[in-house]
């Protein structure tokens, strides 16, 4: 699970995380600033409690807030002109829950911020900007429990090709045994990717492809074990267009075995001798 402050903060609680950023506004008041989520759960966990992720207009989501503190950043793509209404209910009262919803337009900026005894709303909100919006689930006292999340846009729009999206590995996933390449869903029109990619949610993402041509990227061997986050910017006509920070980790190998059987009268030589060998081990066979 993952938690967002009332001010500007970077961390990482558990295994979870969720990237902000911070900025100063030109106006007197500042705003909490706030990336697109990541989250790294295990398998398990991820069916039981999803904490956030993507979520289409009229779908609707269920999660926990639990510990105390613990918030679900969900994220939706919108446009200028757009309304979207959102609901966050109730479903199970494990303590002094009360559903609380806080939007964040493209820019970081928090724009509505609503809470409610056994649900939130924000009803009717005209978005001002194209791009990714974050929505952050929590409860607005110290309290957990369980609800269920909706979000209707307004009129609808059907969103591939507008934005990077589609991430592979998934977005959260856990990887065995390493990544050696990155691929995304091709935006419409790009002329273009750069690609940035983080070791550690305390590392600042540093640019390691410029241009590409082609929605992927080889990144070599990534087999050490860890978290690692990372974003696409796609260049078009209209201007640039930024994908949210995607994260996954690498977890240990366990290692392969090998089993080499002769047809017949042959023979098989197999260099180093197994059965079981190391992650990434180079292995010879020689039939005759």
């Amino acid at each position: 699970m993952s938690y967002v402050p009332e001010t500007n903060l970077a961390f990482l609680t558990l295994s979870v995380c969720i990237l902000l950023s911070v900025q100063k506004l030109a106006s007197s008041q500042q705003e909490d600033l706030i990336s697109c989520p990541c989250v790294l759960v295990s398998a398990n966990e991820l069916q039981e409690d999803p904490d956030g992720g993507c979520i289409a207009s009229g779908q609707t989501e269920m999660g926990w807030i639990d510990p105390v503190g613990d918030t679900d950043a969900y994220t939706f793509y919108g446009y200028p002109g757009q309304g979207v209404a959102i609901e966050m209910a109730e479903i199970e009262d494990k303590g002094s829950f009360w559903p609380r919803l806080q939007l964040y337009d493209p820019n970081g900026k928090r724009v509505k911020d609503v809470y409610g005894y056994y649900v939130a709303r924000i009803e009717d909100y005209q978005l001002q900007a194209t791009g990714v919006y974050t929505l952050v689930a929590s409860s607005k006292y110290p309290g957990n429990g369980r609800y269920g999340l909706s979000v209707t846009l307004f009129p609808t729009t059907d969103t591939r090709g507008l934005y990077p999206m589609g991430p592979n590995p998934p977005d959260g996933n856990a990887v065995s045994c390493g990544v050696s390449m990155l691929t995304w869903q091709p935006v419409t029109g790009a002329t273009g990717y750069d690609v940035f990619l983080a070791a550690g949610a305390c590392s600042p993402l540093e640019k390691i492809a410029e241009n590409l041509p082609g929605a992927s990227v080889q990144v070599g061997d990534l087999l050490e074990q860890g978290q690692y986050y990372w974003q696409v910017v796609a260049h078009t006509p209209g201007g640039d267009i930024k994908g949210p920070v995607w994260c996954f980790s690498v977890e240990p190998c366990q290692g392969c075995t090998l089993t080499a059987t002769a047809a017949g009268r042959g023979s098989v030589f197999v260099d180093p001798q197994g059965p079981s060998y190391p992650c990434g081990q180079q292995v010879q066979v020689l039939a005759t």
